[in-house]
């Protein structure tokens, strides 16, 4: 798919900075790899936006016209044992996870 060319392709910068915001960590091996897939992904995007859906009406939910939506029953069930849930977590204080903080 990396044949066609794409006006709103990503750049190498583009992925530096958008892992930075992210914060996930790109080692430069996969730069050249990630921004195939994206830009792949990216291309097409913009030939689904090109599709000709004009005579087609809006669809704004997935479910079918005339069939009803299949639910299961709301039924409250047992969950885990609490001490299964905190033997599981990294950190835990008086039954709560413990997290670090992300908004400085």
């Amino acid at each position: 798919m990396s044949d066609s060319p794409n006006k709103n392709a990503l750049s190498a910068d583009d992925l530096t900075r958008l892992a930075h915001m992210t914060r996930l960590a790109i080692s430069p091996r996969e730069v050249d790899p990630a921004l195939r897939a994206l830009n792949d992904i990216l291309t097409m995007m913009e030939k689904l936006r090109q599709a000709d859906v004009g005579d087609e009406d809006d669809l704004g939910h997935v479910q079918f016209w005339g069939d009803t939506l299949r639910l299961r029953d709301d039924v409250a069930v047992n969950g885990y044992p609490t001490q299964t849930l905190m033997d599981a977590a990294p950190k835990t204080a008086n039954n709560c996870f413990i997290t670090p903080k992300v908004i400085e």
